[in-house]
């Protein structure tokens, strides 16, 4: 997307800001959207990037801010995707492990019942 090589760190981590290079763009708007981009929420991200978040709806008038911020969102949206769907495959294979392990006393169970209710 954006040219990183040559991009300045984050003043917090050691990663490289995603939207330095964006031209239009102030250097708190830079910080909001690469705090947005991790987290995705307006509040969270204007207060990481030390900016009000009524600071950040007003320059959502600005339609190349708009477009970065649409930009940040697919973003946060394709890095989480893998993560939430190799926990749900965790999730279904944990549950398949703990049915196999349960089903040789839901059987015994099932026998005793159907046995006492033909007595």
């Amino acid at each position: 997307m954006q040219n990183t090589a040559r991009a300045p760190l984050c003043d917090t981590c050691d990663r490289r800001l995603t939207f330095a290079n964006t031209p239009g763009l102030s250097e708190s708007q830079r910080r909001f959207l690469d705090a947005y981009r991790q987290r995705l929420g307006i509040a969270a991200a204007a207060r990481s990037a030390s900016v009000h978040r009524a600071t950040v709806y007003r320059w959502r008038k600005d339609p190349i801010f708009t477009a970065a911020m649409k930009a940040a969102a697919e973003d946060f949206f394709r890095e989480h995707k893998a993560k939430v769907l190799e926990q749900e495959a965790a999730r279904r294979r944990w549950r398949d492990e703990r049915e196999r392990e349960r089903r040789p006393m839901r059987c015994v169970h099932l026998t005793r019942a159907r046995a006492a209710k033909r007595r």
